[in-house]
């Protein structure tokens, strides 16, 4: 577990164990310099007590806080001769304890890591991933030991409460910035729960990332099952969209109709975008019942492990308890070419593997032309409109 030691606490939330060191220090501190401040209270009480009359030349400290020199001492013969008497070095740090406190500043400083987490693919390579978390709101931890750099997550349970305290999370126990990227928030499960459905989609990245607009009807991105982004990954914007896919059931008896139908809206607004794009998603099918899927592959989607099956040789894994394959990552032609490997990892926190692609962009794979420049017009060749008159005929 990646942070250091970690404590469970109400509604399955956890604190650093650094931050509760910090907290029992100030705690203790306060109860010393509390039962300090109680006795000097009390040595001021007694004092007066035994000697209503008598202050010093000022008329403003008392006898015990009195610096006596060694010569009254030897009169009076002992330091409690008319009360206690501090010497004057130890006077100044028992003041000076009653200021000072330890414990968490006001204004903390800037959070630092001594470990960063290893990350899968460094310098200019970077990493696509899809998961089914049933559920996130307990293993932000376990996403973060997976070293993705774009993770897509699928049946999150987050509602609108538990999407706010899950952002709370991300700023407090990651290191390092972190961007999620969510679609619509699902309805909690009960009126005292915070925890959402079984549905919810949404990307974690670790490269600055943003939500894009779409034309999705409220009917259909209320459902919670798609999410379209992009993310700037080493000066290159890599843009798709996450869907998860309703599993057949007494629940959703016509889980494959809307998972084809949720694929068409999400494959429609890929289509609409450029550059490297993708489509991650957990259909809950087999794609011989979904027609969508030969359209995506027809317009040169690939998916991860079919790409590796081509290029290095290895036969693609199960991803959903280790018996059929669930969860996919098509990658579009411009995407392809920067693939280099993929593998599923199985998590004890899941009954869906990790399905993870690594891929690496040169300097060249960043030039983009999104303003298309039209070609100079030969206009001697055009042939001119009914009722026009050219001057050059006048």
């Amino acid at each position: 577990m990646h942070g250091g030691w970690k404590l469970g606490l109400s509604r399955g939330g956890l604190i650093r164990c650094d931050v509760m060191r910090s907290v029992l220090i100030s705690v203790a501190w306060t109860v010393l310099v509390s039962f300090c401040t109680f006795w000097f209270c009390a040595m001021v009480w007694l004092e007066r007590r035994k000697n209503p009359g008598v202050l010093s030349d000022q008329g403003h400290s008392f006898s015990f806080l009195k610096v006596e020199s060694g010569a009254e001492r030897g009169r009076t013969g002992s330091a409690l001769g008319h009360g206690f008497c501090l010497p004057k070095f130890w006077r100044w740090w028992f003041l000076l304890g009653l200021v000072l406190r330890v414990g968490e500043a006001r204004v903390p400083g800037p959070v630092t890591c001594e470990v960063e987490p290893k990350r899968s693919n460094p310098g200019t390579g970077f990493s696509l991933g899809v998961c089914n978390a049933n559920g996130v709101y307990d293993k932000l931890h376990c996403l973060e030991d997976l070293g993705v750099d774009v993770l897509a997550i699928t049946e999150t349970h987050l509602s609108e409460k538990s999407l706010k305290a899950f952002r709370s999370q991300l700023r407090v126990q990651v290191p390092t910035p972190r961007w999620l990227v969510h679609g619509k928030s699902v309805l909690p499960r009960g009126e005292v729960s915070d925890v959402g459905l079984y549905s919810g989609v949404g990307v974690l990245s670790r490269w600055p990332s943003h939500c894009l607009p779409h034309s999705w009807e409220q009917v259909v991105f209320g459902t919670g099952r798609l999410c379209v982004m992009s993310s700037f990954v080493h000066g290159l914007w890599i843009s798709g969209c996450v869907v998860y896919g309703p599993p057949s059931g007494p629940t959703h008896p016509k889980a494959r109709t809307v998972t084809n139908a949720l694929l068409q809206q999400a494959f429609e607004r890929v289509q609409n975008l450029s550059g490297p794009r993708f489509l991650r998603d957990d259909f809950n099918h087999d794609l011989s019942h979904l027609p969508i899927v030969e359209i995506i592959k027809n317009a040169g989607f690939v998916d991860l492990q079919d790409l590796n099956l081509s290029r290095n040789g290895l036969l693609p894994t199960a991803t959903c308890r280790r018996r059929t394959r669930r969860d996919y990552c098509f990658a579009s032609p411009e995407l392809a070419p920067l693939f280099r490997s993929s593998t599923v990892l199985d998590v004890e926190w899941s009954d869906h593997g990790v399905l993870i692609g690594t891929f690496d962009c040169q300097e060249a794979d960043k030039w983009r032309y999104p303003w298309p420049i039209p070609d100079s017009i030969d206009w001697s060749k055009l042939v001119p409109r009914y009722g026009l008159v050219q001057k050059d005929n006048v």
